[in-house]
């Protein structure tokens, strides 16, 4: 079977069991998700595979965590999903179309990222790095949303910032263990704040933006220093981004007071 068939037929379980999901509860609701991830990863590790079968020549880097991407999207799907906003039957099918769509992107982009000799190498590292900070945004926010104890939510932001932060710093000239420890400390940073969320009634859209605020300034600084560009204007400008943000989503609060 051609690979673009086997990515149809992939993205086609996606979106069916995005859709069965609705309609689902508590536990099947949580064993429909893991049994979808499951197949996301397998079929998309098969493509990767097969890809690597065809172009011999392509050096490996960080094999092991291909299937991340993919698998975050599609649980990512699921909690997206749960939000008020997609009670409507048109909003969900939206939905549905996006997550799916965005899975599909993903496998295609880590296909053309696994050598910098690919001739689509800078922007499928440029378009993965732009769906990952968007992934984030959306999963943060559906997991601040409901409110649930902070030893629940923190320690869940905890773990999808450092899976979204081994996909980030795959394209890097980083070894494996130094890419899992930089991983490992923005993940426990973003739950620190997620953690403080907790105490400050704003929005899930406002929670989810400072998060991610956090998360792409700690993953510039830290890609920065892995290329050596670090120095005072990159610090001032990534300190100004965070400035601007805090500052809107305290500006908006405010004025919904």
């Amino acid at each position: 079977m051609p690979d673009s068939q086997r990515l149809g037929l992939l993205a086609a379980v996606v979106a069916a069991g995005l859709g069965l999901s609705l309609a689902a509860n508590p536990p099947w609701l949580w064993i429909l998700a893991t049994v979808v991830i499951l197949i996301a990863c397998i079929g998309s590790d098969q493509l990767i595979h097969a890809h690597w079968r065809q172009h011999r020549r392509l050096r490996r880097r960080y094999d092991i965590t291909l299937w991340i991407f993919p698998a975050l999207i599609v649980a990512g799907g699921f909690l997206v999903l749960r939000l008020p906003f997609f009670t409507s039957t048109a909003a969900a099918v939206l939905g549905i179309a996006a997550a799916t769509v965005l899975f599909v992107a993903v496998v295609i982009c880590q296909l053309h990222s696994l050598s910098d000799e690919d001739s689509h190498y800078a922007l499928a590292r440029f378009v993965l790095t732009l769906l990952a900070y968007l992934s984030a945004f959306g999963i943060y926010s559906s997991i601040y949303a409901p409110r649930v104890r902070s030893a629940y939510s923190a320690t869940a932001v905890t773990v999808v910032t450092f899976l979204i932060c081994l996909e980030l710093f795959r394209g890097h000239q980083v070894n494996g263990r130094r890419a899992t420890l930089y991983s490992g400390v923005l993940g426990l940073m973003v739950g620190e704040v997620t953690w403080a969320l907790n105490y400050w009634l704003v929005s899930p859209l406002a929670g989810g933006l400072l998060m991610l605020v956090v998360l792409y300034v700690g993953a510039g600084i830290v890609q920065s220093h892995m290329t050596g560009e670090l120095g005072g204007r990159t610090l001032v400008e990534f300190g100004g981004v965070a400035a601007a943000a805090v500052a809107l989503v305290l500006g908006v609060g405010l004025l919904s007071q």
